[in-house]
């Protein structure tokens, strides 16, 4: 019995999947500027991600390269907002815009 309830655990703890928001302090350099720094929102998490062999179709037609299908998400920026911050440029304040995350979900994977 406690082997049984040691695997629910352990499979519980294994397939967790979340995604939220994180605050991180990211520097701004712009040339003939002070550099100030600014705390904004990123996405950060683990999301579902599932792999299976393929069917005998596809494998025969691929001539045996795709064997096995492969499925994720990623964490991503649902939504955003944009920040106001000031910057010290050459002797006077300068108003600057970033954006930051206001929230997160598993989505498409996308290479930038």
């Amino acid at each position: 019995m406690k082997l049984s309830l040691f695997c629910v655990f352990l499979c519980a703890v294994s397939s967790a999947v979340g995604c939220g928001l994180i605050g991180f302090r990211r520097i701004i350099e712009i040339d003939g500027c002070n550099s100030v720094s600014i705390d904004i929102n990123a996405c950060k998490g683990c999301c579902q991600s599932t792999s299976y062999s393929s069917d005998l179709q596809t494998i025969a037609r691929s001539k045996g390269k795709h064997n096995i299908i492969s499925k994720s998400s990623c964490c991503v920026i649902h939504s955003m907002m944009e920040l106001t911050f000031a910057i010290r440029c050459g002797g006077e304040n300068v108003t600057k815009k970033i954006f930051t995350a206001t929230e997160c979900r598993c989505g498409l994977c996308e290479v930038d």
